[in-house]
């Protein structure tokens, strides 16, 4: 993977990409909250280099294709692309703290309430940085733990 590589990549992410987390378990005590890095576009042949390039994988979405790198993959990534990207920075950085503040489930356990609490707080982040500007304050508000 070259330099201009990840410029080419930053400048995708910025324009027709999406830097956010992912969640299931969410009404649990223990949500799995994942980072992903997508980048949707019509262009197939983009998605063929990002796979090349990059790994991950793509898929059709109707007349789109989605481009998606998940977990410590798209956690390496971001910290590749972090100094590059525009307009998409400040959600490449909450990833990487949310990476830094992040504890495992102790053998499939249930994690504390603060852990539970964390990961909920980072991706209410997340999904206000990634909102519109003219929805934001009014669907998502960001917890006091966030």
């Amino acid at each position: 993977m070259q330099k201009e590589d990840l410029i080419y990549l930053a400048g995708a992410v910025d324009c027709d990409g999406t830097i956010t987390l992912t969640r299931s378990n969410w009404e649990r005590q223990s949500p799995h909250i994942l980072p992903l890095v997508m980048v949707s576009n019509t262009d197939e042949g983009l998605m063929q280099w990002l796979e090349h390039t990059f790994g991950a994988s793509y898929n059709r979405e109707g007349d789109q294709f989605g481009w998606r790198c998940t977990g410590k993959a798209a956690v390496a990534l971001l910290r590749k692309l972090l100094p590059l990207l525009k307009i998409k920075q400040r959600q490449a950085f909450h990833i990487l703290e949310y990476v830094e503040h992040y504890e495992p489930s102790p053998n499939s356990r249930p994690v504390s309430q603060e852990q539970a609490a964390l990961r909920r707080g980072f991706w209410f982040v997340l999904r206000y940085l990634n909102s519109r500007p003219g929805r934001r304050g009014r669907r998502y508000e960001i917890p006091a733990y966030a």
